[in-house]
């Protein structure tokens, strides 16, 4: 299967760098400051899951239920040991990896 533009652009780290300034800049340095970069990881792989879950990836222009995706990523951080991640901080890194993936959309084409 062909990668889509956005697997061979989207990187993590960069990913998580972006999430981190954003976090930053519009909710105070401290906001995501209790979050390692695998704790940002495991949020981001948690929605993908959910993406690929609710065929979300087959279906781009379908809408997605954000209430519904926050509350499947609480419920899998509830069942990691040691991760205190609070609904707030979950909100941001999603809304955060979004305003990522339109920053790549607006890179030059491959």
């Amino acid at each position: 299967m062909e990668k889509s533009k956005f697997e061979i652009l989207y990187d993590d780290a960069e990913a998580i760098a972006f999430i981190r300034k954003r976090a930053d800049e519009l909710c105070g340095e401290d906001f995501l400051s209790n979050l390692s970069d695998d704790d940002i990881l495991l949020l981001l792989d948690i929605e993908d899951e959910y993406y690929d879950r609710e065929g979300l990836y087959e279906n781009l222009d379908e809408p997605i239920d954000l209430n519904a995706l926050f509350k499947y990523i609480e419920q899998q951080i509830a069942k990691e040991k040691n991760v205190d991640i609070n609904i707030e901080q979950i909100k941001a890194v999603v809304y955060y990896d979004q305003d990522y993936v339109d920053h790549l959309a607006e890179q030059k084409p491959l």
